[in-house]
């Protein structure tokens, strides 16, 4: 959890006043959701990679730990042994997280902002002085295994360019960590049967490779929430932008075998009522309504359930099978 304090002297233009970084923040956010011709703009300018590097980075930065803490232990421990090749880094976001997570590692920084580079470099020389990495505009020849991160980059380009970029990669594992909005999710849906075509198995969040179930007007993302450092927090305030509470897309594909055992996937809070509390499941191949009876609860599980947030897996037992589409159920819960 870094504070503003910590990135300030950081930044490429470490003098802005507060009124101007939140008047940065607002024109990056402003171009990220209405006026999208100009979201390169922000990768451009001293001032703008500057205010984008004091609020979103540090909040973009915990969505790493939060997409590893619904994977497999093994499975992430796997991904600690490889090359991580953060494409799109912007200012070292994901890479950096990946640092602060495995507290080692081998990281190659792709950009085709020098003044993104560049931040990324500060950064990394701060935080995590000993160690060495790769800054570069194009991807560099790396042997032994592979891990490929598109951080919010996929969104910035096109499928074909993406699929080119993992066709030359050719990656042990592919990470996705971008917005949770339903282009993205179009954009993935396609990209996942490729994926599958080249011998890629779907971790995380679909329970199969089959086709997706959902239906044609809506989409799957994931929830995270979270609290960052007061000093962020004061920030998001002033600039009157949620942070707390983001959705996001998450997906990760790898040539490695699932592991664990799953029986469905939360994509969407229906409601809390009297009885039950009520969720819209992914069973992998078909969607699902569950009622989990709360008569089956103690009150420490029934705050267990209230912390269960979208993307999260969830096993359960059937109490009664109301139709093909409707369940009322028990959680299984982990014992502790």
């Amino acid at each position: 959890m870094y504070s503003f304090d910590q990135l300030k002297p950081l930044l490429l233009n470490s003098n802005l006043s507060e009124g101007k970084l939140i008047k940065g923040i607002h024109q990056i956010q402003h171009s990220f959701t209405k006026e999208l011709e100009r979201r390169d703009e922000y990768i451009s300018e001293r001032d703008l990679v500057s205010a984008y590097s004091s609020f979103y980075f540090p909040t973009n930065f915990v969505k790493l730990e939060w997409g590893f803490s619904h994977l497999p232990e093994s499975f992430v421990e796997q991904l600690g042994e490889t090359h991580l090749i953060d494409f799109g880094c912007g200012p070292g976001t994901f890479g950096l997280a990946w640092l602060e997570f495995f507290k080692k590692g081998n990281v190659t920084f792709i950009d085709q902002s020098d003044l993104m580079l560049k931040q990324a470099k500060a950064f990394l020389r701060f935080f995590h002085p000993n160690t060495e990495a790769t800054f570069s505009k194009t991807i560099p020849l790396i042997e032994g295994p592979i891990t490929l991160l598109f951080g919010n980059s996929l969104n910035e380009i096109s499928l074909d360019d993406a699929h080119d970029i993992i066709e030359r990669v050719r990656p042990d594992h592919v990470l996705f960590i971008e917005p949770g909005t339903k282009l993205v999710y179009q954009q993935l849906i396609t990209l996942r049967k490729k994926l599958n075509e080249k011998g890629y198995m779907t971790h995380y969040p679909c329970l199969g490779d089959k086709d997706c179930p959902i239906t044609k007007n809506d989409w799957c993302h994931q929830v995270m929430r979270t609290k960052h450092h007061d000093s962020i927090e004061r920030l998001s305030q002033k600039a009157k932008i949620d942070r707390r509470t983001m959705p996001l897309t998450f997906h990760v594909y790898s040539k490695e075998q699932r592991t664990g055992l799953y029986q469905g996937r939360i994509i969407q809070f229906l409601r809390e009522s009297k009885f039950s509390f009520d969720y819209k499941v992914c069973m992998g191949e078909s969607i699902v309504e569950i009622q989990l009876l709360k008569k089956s609860l103690s009150k420490k599980q029934q705050k267990v359930i209230k912390e269960t947030n979208v993307g999260q897996e969830i096993k359960f037992e059937v109490v009664k099978k109301v139709n093909d589409e409707l369940f009322k159920a028990q959680p299984l819960l982990r014992e502790g």
